[in-house]
């Protein structure tokens, strides 16, 4: 059995990476794995560098790997749709949602990959970065011979708590992670992204364009990356509201049960 942390790099798995170091969590991760959809925000970018080589002076062992359909947005883009897109007419509220295979195939599976390539057909142990409050969350591993871990859970680590053990490690606390064109954010994250990371949100623009624009092409119902199925532009331009935030800065009105922030 191999135990490995999935690191997303968010302030949860920056904290589990941290707590993993310090011998606070026992097993201990063999190995430290980030799996880049090819999606993230240019800050996640710009910081799973300062993470990696913390973990490395450390004495753990950090890898990233990747999906071989290639990168999340070049596939969207070119290909379909696996992320999941709202569908209906402009403004339709409650419209259903495509299948989600983005997590699956740009995350899960190309760790499951890496490992089992590197270590054989054994077992793997999943250290998972969710917090305490989203237990709701807890899913078995969908292979019976691996399992999934939740050591934050295990210790009733909240979100702030996160935060604060980052700060005490003298790194760097990253904005919640997410793929930049993420349907699954909500307004507040949404509006967050145009005003701190305008160039992401600008790809997230595009992108909410161009799949819009090939389903209409191609006879089919429009596609949303906005709940309200609305142009993403448009919402965020309209929707000049304040949001309640932590102390990273990140905003705190709710998210999905279902999404893959980490």
């Amino acid at each position: 059995m191999v135990e490995y942390l999935s690191f997303g790099g968010g302030p949860p798995s920056v904290a589990l990476l941290i707590l993993n170091a310090w011998g606070e969590v026992e097993p201990k991760a063999e190995i430290v794995v980030f799996a880049d959809t090819g999606w993230e925000k240019s800050i996640t970018n710009q910081l799973i560098p300062e993470y990696q080589s913390w973990a490395e002076e450390m004495g753990m062992e950090f890898v990233k790997t990747q999906s071989h359909l290639g990168p999340l947005d070049d596939y969207l883009r070119e290909k379909s749709a696996p992320i999941p897109l709202y569908k209906g007419g402009p403004g339709a509220q409650g419209g259903s949602m495509g299948h989600r295979q983005c997590t699956d195939q740009w995350k899960i599976r190309p760790i499951e990959r890496y490992l089992h390539d590197r270590f054989g057909k054994v077992g793997l142990t999943a250290q998972l970065a969710m917090t305490w409050g989203e237990a709701h969350r807890m899913r078995d591993n969908r292979i019976k011979r691996n399992t999934n871990r939740w050591p934050l859970i295990e210790k009733r680590l909240t979100r702030q708590d996160c935060v604060e053990i980052i700060k005490m490690a003298g790194l760097t606390v990253p904005p919640w992670s997410a793929c930049v064109g993420c349907p699954m954010q909500n307004t507040g994250t949404w509006s967050q992204l145009a005003s701190r990371w305008p160039d992401d949100f600008q790809k997230a623009v595009d992108m909410d364009e161009h799949v819009r624009a090939r389903a209409i092409n191609q006879g089919q119902e429009p596609l949303w990356l906005h709940a309200s199925q609305r142009p993403l532009a448009s919402v965020v331009a309209t929707e000049q509201m304040s949001f309640p935030m932590d102390d990273s800065g990140e905003v705190l009105e709710g998210c999905s049960d279902a999404n893959c922030f980490t």
